[in-house]
């Protein structure tokens, strides 16, 4: 399905650049916007995304292959967060002549499933309290174990750019600077079961990133012929970043289920963050009183040294957690389409 989505994507977007010579389009020997007046004043742009979540430490369970002499065999099964769409929108304003200031807002919500089973009871419980009671789950292993994960990712950008035209080819050069607020929740939701002795867990692992920072970089455009050309943007930054971060353990083998482990922490970290697109672009002119654009290009988002979930260590003390981050990743192909007034 997501390669279909893909190809169908790349078909459309070369039908636009074979139909270049409609009148619609722009005629590379005749001026762009000069019907218009003002002219290119505004920029909107909306965004459909479709990115994957790069995530580590969503493990669940390990399936036991053997357990001789006291020692451990298996493969640990994390979850694996899938693809999905998102959006993005923007407004700017270009400001005399070659400075453009505005803003945009990125919205994304991924998720991902994951479960196993055996026959053999030897599916050993990895996110619950390691002194949960009864401990059969942690020790002997359960039948049937699922796990879920949620991200949801709200962006607001606001920035400044200063553009450089360049002398020897059709394009320019773009210096910028901004303000990041960003703000990622987490949850991974874990079930275990065990049938031989009837005992079911349910574990819930929240992780909520309130942030705000300050980012520099470059972005540009190089065009080619008659409104085809190329785009590119890199950026990075710093986020002060708080952490609300909880564990829960219910045992739901009986009603009224117990909650038997609840633990809150809070952290403040300074999270560095980096952007990478590229990609292609088409112009088409003056429709409306308005300059179009569209463009299809691949973007990589990547967030270094996130907290990670709380992971309990030690059933005799009951608050010994591991020291751990993590990172976090957004990365895939995204559709733009353009308007300027």
């Amino acid at each position: 399905m997501k390669l279909k989505t893909i190809v169908l994507t790349l078909i459309a977007f070369s039908t636009i650049s074979l139909s270049a010579e409609n009148e619609n389009f722009c005629d590379p020997c005749e001026p762009r916007c000069d019907q218009c007046d003002p002219c290119c004043d505004w920029l909107f742009h909306i965004d459909w995304l479709c990115w994957k979540v790069r995530r580590s430490d969503l493990d669940y369970v390990v399936p036991v292959v053997s357990e001789t002499d006291d020692r451990l065999y298996g493969r640990v099964k994390c979850v694996s967060p899938d693809g999905d769409s998102g959006i993005r929108i923007g407004a700017f304003r270009n400001c005399d002549g070659n400075w453009r200031v505005g803003a945009q807002y990125t919205y994304f919500k991924a998720s991902g499933k994951n479960s196993h089973s055996s026959d053999m009871n030897n599916l050993i419980a990895t996110r619950p309290h390691p002194g949960i009671q009864p401990n059969d789950i942690v020790d002997d292993g359960a039948k049937y174990v699922s796990a879920d994960y949620d991200v949801e990712l709200n962006v607001l950008d606001i920035e400044a750019g200063y553009q450089y035209d360049l002398c020897c080819v059709d394009g320019f050069a773009r210096p910028l600077v901004g303000a990041k607020f960003a703000f990622i929740d987490q949850k991974l939701v874990s079930d275990y079961e065990r049938h031989s002795v009837p005992i079911k867990f349910h574990t819930i692992d929240q992780l909520d990133m309130d942030s705000y920072g300050a980012y520099f970089g470059l972005e540009g455009e190089w065009n080619l012929w008659c409104g085809f050309g190329f785009f590119g943007r890199a950026a990075s930054g710093l986020n002060l970043a708080e952490f609300d971060i909880r564990h829960t353990d219910i045992n739901t083998s009986t009603k009224p289920y117990e909650t038997q482990v609840d633990v809150k922490k809070t952290a403040y970290l300074v999270v560095p963050h980096y952007e990478l697109t590229t990609g292609v672009q088409l112009e088409l002119c003056e429709y409306l009183c308005a300059d179009w654009m569209v463009q299809l290009g691949y973007e990589y988002h990547h967030w270094c040294g996130v907290a990670d979930f709380l992971n309990f260590v030690d059933r005799d003390e009951y608050g010994s957690t591991a020291r751990s981050g993590s990172n976090l990743g957004f990365d895939g192909l995204f559709i733009r389409l353009n308007a300027r007034y």
